[in-house]
């Protein structure tokens, strides 16, 4: 199943809707005009609104064509984006200006129309029910059903492709999500044509498509003075794996890693941290292998089977479709401050298990560099190396779980 049948349409909170469902674009290019005259009208914004068309027409005009289009985010337009890729929505959540709920494949089984081969799901199906009977060994009465039954989907959904087609409601203020659009043609002007770069540019001119129908799309934002790329991408150049950025830890930070597209998905939720991503030639970075399956945990009634090169082997079956479990590079630079936020996030049993445990890993990372230079900020730091988030000194768990620990297996 192809892409062609996204479909987005304007939630009812949207300002400017005509009966249709579709935009007023000019009432919103003009109510943009009239505030941005605020900056220059004596007489402050009521004044704007009074002035005459013409004068307005020529501001907004103005505005857009100087690149001072920060009038035109005012507006914020709600979509709700029907079979949208897992992937293209990753592209749209690494901008940082906006908000997303996304239907999720840890709560929910994929549908009969996310696009999937029968190989996924029938290998989908499979580890379902492998994880659901591991995790009754292992965890027992421990867990709930429906929780059980969360982590089982949370595991599987390692089988299914990074292009699987969800649904997304995505708030976006009308100039970002033009610039958007100019980004995108940006990166297929750049494309390399691969196999993964031709299936995202789909669902872009899907989506562009949509956008049109809509009356969303002013040609006078589409502008790029200042050469803007899509922030999911490294820039042609930046090779992860010749160490182009160094690892660096102090009052701001920057380290590299491999990690799944899943919790990848995870990660850059967190809008104060910049996240950069390289997609790998084949699958030179691995999968991710959920503890589950190492030789630790209990695997009674498998028969002697070796469950991890199991996993290994099916989940290498489907390399061509990018499952969700392949590894890549991922590049991540912030503040202290802002990855002790991201601790109070996933530094908790209830967190994906490997988002957790690359957040950890980075943690024990930046604790142990502050510690070998003798940083002040070590100090600083040091309170959230030893417990879950809430033995945190400044964090009150709302639903606590009884069972803090990091000696986790999924």
């Amino acid at each position: 199943m192809g892409i062609n049948n996204l479909k987005v349409n304007l939630l009812e909170n949207t300002p400017f809707l005509n009966s249709d469902g579709t935009f007023d674009l000019k009432r919103a290019m003009t109510h943009s005009g009239h505030i941005a005259g605020i900056c220059y009208n004596q007489d402050g914004l009521a004044a704007s609104f009074e002035e005459s068309p013409d004068k307005t027409e020529r501001r907004v005009n103005m505005n857009a064509n100087n690149g001072h289009q920060s009038v035109f985010e005012h507006i914020g337009l709600t979509l709700d984006i029907e079979n949208s890729p897992k992937m293209f929505n990753m592209v749209l959540n690494n901008e940082g200006q906006y908000n997303a709920s996304e239907r999720s494949l840890r709560y929910t089984k994929p549908s009969a129309h996310a696009g999937l081969s029968d190989r996924e799901v029938e290998l989908y199906d499979k580890w379902y029910h492998i994880f659901l009977d591991l995790i009754e060994q292992n965890l027992g009465t421990a867990l709930p059903d429906r929780k059980k039954r969360t982590l089982a989907q949370e595991n599987a959904r390692s089988m299914t492709s990074v292009f699987y087609q969800t649904e997304l409601v995505y708030t976006v203020p009308l100039a970002q999500l033009n610039r958007l659009l100019m980004m995108m043609e940006v990166y297929e002007k750049e494309s390399k044509g691969t196999s993964f770069d031709e299936r995202l540019i789909d669902s872009f001119h899907a989506f562009r498509s949509e956008c049109e129908r809509l009356h969303l799309v002013d040609e006078r934002l589409l502008t790029n003075f200042k050469n803007r790329h899509l922030r999911l991408f490294a820039k042609p150049g930046d090779d992860f794996d010749k160490k182009f950025f160094r690892d660096e830890f102090g009052e701001s930070y920057s380290t590299t890693y491999t990690e799944s597209f899943a919790a990848f998905a995870q990660a850059q939720r967190h809008r104060t941290i910049s996240y950069q991503i390289q997609i790998p030639e084949g699958d030179k970075y691995g999968y991710f292998v959920p503890e589950l399956l190492s030789s630790k945990c209990k695997h009674d009634g498998y028969d002697g089977r070796d469950l991890t090169r199991e996993w290994q082997q099916d989940i290498q079956s489907i390399r061509s479709v990018y499952p969700n479990g392949m590894k890549i590079a991922v590049q991540e630079r912030g503040t202290l401050e802002n990855f002790i936020e991201k601790l109070k996030e996933r530094e908790c049993t209830a967190a994906q298990y490997e988002i957790w445990k690359d957040t950890d890993d980075t943690l024990t990372e930046y604790m142990e560099a502050l510690d070998r230079t003798k940083h002040p900020a070590a100090d600083r730091l040091r309170p959230y190396t030893k417990t879950m988030r809430c033995g945190f000194p400044d964090f009150t768990c709302t639903n606590p779980c009884g069972n803090p620990s990091k000696n986790r297996i999924v």
